[in-house]
């Protein structure tokens, strides 16, 4: 399988696993490239 620009990678929502809120830090990466870091914000 190739992934290209712009695909997404979905892995589903484990069990256990609840809703996020404002001041959660979720971090993700894949070898080899730039890791993700995201601050959830409160909502508009």
């Amino acid at each position: 399988y190739h992934l290209g620009p712009g695909d997404m990678i979905l892995t589903g929502t484990p069990e256990g696993v609840g809703p996020v809120h404002p001041g959660d830090v979720l971090e993700g990466g894949i070898d080899g490239l730039t890791p993700v870091r995201l601050t959830i914000g409160a909502a508009d």
